[in-house]
């Protein structure tokens, strides 16, 4: 949480805890100009749940800032996406990635090792990793001395 913190507090953007409808887990309200706002995380929410949340409205605001109140169905969905693709690349750099390539020559890496390396949730980490290679992986695994990709048979 503190590593997105600062760049949101440099960037100009406050956050707040909300207390308020329990279906709502943040938003964001941006200002008036220069990509500014505030961001509102509902309290007792656990650490990785808010750095995620924290990544999606962070893009909202820097990306967007604009209300969706006054957008159509579609501008909403593809705002909604572009924050979801950034929620996922912002805890999980490419360079950072190359780190679990280097550990699945080792031992085999599943999609929960890279979870856990990365402080998300498997959903996210299944989905930057989908995104990474334009489909489904549930891991990687090292043959003769070349990396391999892992999907499960369903």
């Amino acid at each position: 949480m503190l590593a997105l913190r600062y760049p949101s507090v440099a960037l100009g953007l406050s956050l707040e805890g909300i207390a308020i409808n329990k279906h709502l887990k943040a938003f964001s309200i941006p200002k008036d100009h220069a990509r500014r706002g505030t961001i509102f995380i509902k309290d007792g929410l656990d650490a990785i749940e808010k750095k995620l949340l924290l990544a999606e409205e962070f893009r909202h605001l820097y990306a967007h800032y604009q209300s969706q109140l006054s957008l159509d169905q579609y501008t909403i969905g593809k705002c909604e996406n572009q924050a979801k693709r950034m929620a996922a690349y912002l805890p999980m750099p490419g360079r950072f990635i190359e780190d679990v390539y280097a550990d699945a020559y080792e031992a085999p890496v599943v999609i929960s090792d890279i979870a856990d390396y990365f402080l998300v949730t498997d959903e996210t980490a299944a989905y930057r990793i989908e995104l990474e290679f334009q489909h489904k992986l549930d891991g990687f695994v090292a043959s003769r001395g070349k990396l391999g990709t892992l999907e499960w048979i369903d």
